[in-house]
């Protein structure tokens, strides 16, 4: 592979892993058991009126 092929190839694999990683944080991030923790914290600190 000639210089700027393996830069471009880098550059590619470099951006794949990192899409496939933010995907996979989204999606945890999104996964019910997650989602459920988040609004028993919010619930619980919210003062009643």
């Amino acid at each position: 592979m000639t210089t700027p092929r393996t830069a471009r190839f880098v550059s590619f694999a470099l951006s794949l892993i990192m899409t496939l990683t933010i995907f996979s944080s989204v999606t945890s991030l999104s996964s019910p058991e997650h989602a459920g923790q988040l609004l028993v914290r919010v619930n619980s600190e919210t003062p009643r009126v």
